[in-house]
């Protein structure tokens, strides 16, 4: 049963997945289609189960403490293989090719994360395309930008997760995401210079949706508005039942793409 919540940021906006996919993502991702290419390059240090790791000097401070995070390339030439291997299928057969290869990576970043934190089973299950976390673990998928990422946690350190990453949203196409945005959180992002400041509004959302929704939380995309103290980090609280959550928002920019990690603590 999923819960209905009320949102409060705890100030004015600034520089302004799939547990559920979010309302509008569609329609936004239809239209940046093209738009941006992958990145060129991608700081590995590290390999775990075929899938890519980020550098230490990226995840530092970025990811909550005891959370791993592990990397596929979608158009790695091996994905189908590795996922057969360890018995992963997609969950409809009429998928088009690029949904297919994003849910086969996504699922197969998705185990090598369960395995780095420690899961002795790191089989994820799914119940209409969305991922189905093994008792004791949480965690969050997301793809774009030619990569499928995942994070995962034990459930004894954090509550719920949520991970978003976005190439970077070109200005003339922002008008796009008024849809998904306040009015006072759209008016600050079109008087802001940041030409991040819509794709860091939108990865935010997407990233707090995905953890709060991993809590049985539904709300809509324009009431999520983070307090930004930062470029790097923002607060969101919401009310459930009487009783507070909040979610921290950890971001980065490496290689033209946004990284954007949504983390609830055990107490929340």
């Amino acid at each position: 049963m999923r819960q209905s919540v009320a949102l409060m940021s705890r100030g004015p906006a600034a520089n302004v997945t799939r547990s559920l996919e979010p309302v509008g993502a569609d329609l936004f991702r239809e239209s940046a289609r093209g738009v941006n290419p992958p990145p060129q390059k991608i700081n590995d240090s590290s390999h775990s189960a075929g899938a890519h790791m980020t550098s230490a000097s990226f995840t530092d401070g970025w990811l909550p403490p005891g959370t791993k995070l592990a990397i596929e390339r979608i158009d790695a030439a091996d994905i189908e293989a590795r996922a057969a291997s360890v018995g992963i299928r997609a969950y409809a057969e009429n998928l088009v090719p690029k949904r297919r290869l994003e849910y086969l990576a996504g699922r197969l970043a998705t185990r090598a994360a369960l395995q780095l934190v420690g899961a002795d089973d790191p089989t994820i299950g799914s119940h209409d395309g969305a991922p189905v976390w093994p008792p004791g673990f949480c965690g969050s998928i997301s793809h774009s930008a030619g990569l499928a990422v995942a994070v995962a946690a034990r459930s004894r350190d954090w509550r719920s997760l949520g991970i978003d990453i976005e190439a970077r949203i070109p200005v003339h196409r922002a008008r796009i995401l008024q849809k998904a945005m306040g009015a006072v959180e759209f008016e600050a992002a079109q008087a802001s210079t940041d030409p991040w400041v819509w794709t860091r509004a939108w990865a935010a959302k997407e990233a707090a949706y995905k953890c709060l929704s991993a809590l049985s939380v539904e709300t809509a995309f324009e009431a999520l508005v983070p307090r930004w103290t930062s470029t790097d980090h923002a607060q969101l609280q919401a009310w459930v039942d009487g009783a507070a959550i909040q979610i921290e928002l950890e971001c980065r920019i490496e290689d033209e793409v946004i990284w954007m990690m949504a983390s609830a603590a055990v107490g929340d």
